[in-house]
């Protein structure tokens, strides 16, 4: 992590977080997303627990953590209210945006930073042909998303 005048903070190493994690009954856990939170100080990021069940490996859960880089805390915030969301953003405000992929929706939720869950919203990106590059969260809550349709980059913003 670098300050803004390109002054080297401090680094973060995913095996030594992992570390600090509760193992959640399971055979093993993968850090999945890691995203700065300027707005509460900390960096925010979320771990899949997985359990072998004979031959397979199946995802027993998920949940979001919070690394306070002042202190270097790691304090759980709460599981995920489902397993198939992901980590996507945090807000200056504060809010904590969980997302999930389908087809041409994006579905999202987003709650507080003490795991309240404030919304639900799905985003029906666009309904014509073309191939989804990447989506953003603005620091006010803007959701931009951008495509790839007919040889050129089109951007979409909701809320």
């Amino acid at each position: 992590v670098y300050n803004n005048s390109g002054k080297f903070l401090f680094k973060v190493k995913s095996h030594k977080l992992l570390s600090q994690v509760e193992n959640e009954n399971s055979s093993f856990k993968i850090l999945e997303n890691f995203i700065p939170a300027p707005a509460i100080n900390s960096f925010l990021f979320s771990v899949a627990y997985y359990k072998k069940e004979g031959e397979q490996i199946k995802l027993s859960g998920k949940a979001l953590y919070k690394l306070n880089y002042i202190n270097n805390s790691v304090k759980k915030i709460r599981d995920f209210p489902e397993d198939d969301l992901s980590l996507f953003y945090v807000s200056s405000k504060k809010q904590i945006y969980l997302s999930k992929a389908e087809g041409h929706n994006l579905n999202i939720l987003v709650m507080t930073t003490d795991g309240k869950v404030k919304k639900r919203n799905k985003i029906q990106f666009f309904t014509g042909a073309g191939q989804y590059i990447a989506s953003h969260v603005t620091t006010t809550g803007k959701i931009l998303g951008m495509f790839y349709i007919d040889d050129k980059i089109k951007f979409y913003n909701w809320f």
